[in-house]
Parts: structure tokens; C-alpha cells; sequence
């Protein structure tokens, strides 16, 4: 893992020692062969039509191979190279990707979110905040209006989402969306009020 490149979808194996910053983001980047990949010579065909449908092997597929997470690493490695304006465009072309119609949205938005942040793009970032929360926000009305049984069968997928809550509410709080990371934070303490009223015996 020491010595691998990101490229693309696939990693290169290089003579280049490389300490991974995290478990899930090994090896190095070249910014101008994963730029030109990502954006100019990959194909992405159909999987950003909402037309099509995507069954859940696919879903897990985009999972696994952490596309959102791909194009995230390129942005950050360009706004370090102080290369906003090219971030903005790799941010832009993974939120056109993958809609959350056909791909879920997942921990790595609120990624591209604060790289859109870094950016000085808070309208665009403020979007995809938005979004997330409302996403949340369903998911958690639905699954917290069941009774207790299928709360708890259902325990994981709830903590996982009032997580995101709460990391949407610090992520927009650090950038100084103070009007967002409010809303975000009603929304998570009611949902938590009604999780904890129900989970406990």
C-alpha cells in the first residue's frame, strides 16, 4: 500500500514511498493522469441517466470501488496545489455522476461538500448540505415512526443516518453556515429524542 498510485479506478505499483493519510485513501496521487482519466478519457455511460435503473449489485459495485471517493482525493490534492478553479470542475463532474436517484448519497458527499467549502463554492456545497439533511430527515421519519421491534432490527441503518446528521451539522458549522448547521441540528435532536424515547426498554 506504500508504494501504489491512484490512476483511476486502479492503482499503479511505483518505486515511490507513499504513507497513506487513512485505511480507505492508500498510495499517492498523479493530480494530471487521474484528472485526465476521471474527466476526459473514461466513459461514463448512462450512469448518471436517472432513466435507468440501477439494481442493488450496481449500487454496491459504486460502493465498493468508491467513485465519489476518487474524485474527492483529486480535489483535495488540487486545492493543495492551490487549483481551486480545477477542483470546483472535479466536484461539479462527480455531483453530475452520480445523482443520489441512482446512486445513493453516502458518507463521501459530505466530502464533496467541504471541498466545495474549501473552495469558496458555499452555494454548492450548501446544496448538496440541504439535500443530505432532507434525505435524513425521511429516512429517519419513516423508520422512527415504526414500532419498537422494527426500530431495533433496524438500529444500525438509524445510527448511521442520525451520524450523518450531526456530521452535516459540523461540517456546515466549520464553514460558517450558522443558518444550516441549525437547521441540521433541530432536525437531529428531534429525530435523537424520538430514537432514544423508543430504543431504550
Amino acid at each position: 500500500e506504500n508504494y501504489l498510485q491512484l490512476e483511476g479506478l486502479a492503482y499503479r505499483l511505483v518505486p515511490i514511498k507513499t504513507t497513506p493519510e487513512d485505511r480507505i485513501s492508500p498510495g499517492r496521487i498523479d493530480t494530471e493522469i487521474l484528472y485526465d482519466n476521471l474527466m476526459n478519457q473514461f466513459k461514463w455511460t448512462g450512469i448518471d441517466n436517472t432513466d435507468v435503473y440501477f439494481d442493488n449489485y450496481h449500487v454496491r459495485t459504486f460502493s465498493i470501488i468508491r467513485l465519489r471517493h476518487r474524485f474527492s482525493r483529486l480535489a483535495e490534492e488540487l486545492i493543495k496545489g492551490g487549483k481551486k478553479d480545477k477542483a470546483i470542475e472535479v466536484l461539479d463532474r462527480c455531483v453530475e455522476l452520480t445523482p443520489h436517484e441512482n446512486i445513493p448519497y453516502d458518507m463521501f458527499m459530505i466530502t464533496i461538500a467541504e471541498n466545495y467549502y474549501r473552495c469558496e463554492a458555499y452555494d454548492k456545497a450548501n446544496i448538496i448540505v440541504e439535500k443530505y439533511m432532507q434525505i435524513c430527515d425521511d429516512f429517519l421519519k419513516y423508520y422512527l415512526g415504526q414500532n419498537k421491534n422494527y426500530i431495533r432490527n433496524n438500529n444500525n441503518e438509524i445510527k448511521y443516518n442520525l451520524q450523518v446528521m450531526r456530521n452535516l451539522q459540523i461540517t456546515s458549522q466549520l464553514y460558517n453556515q450558522n443558518e444550516l448547521a441549525q437547521k441540521a441540528e433541530n432536525i437531529f435532536n428531534i429525530h435523537y429524542q424520538t430514537y432514544s424515547s423508543k430504543i431504550v426498554p
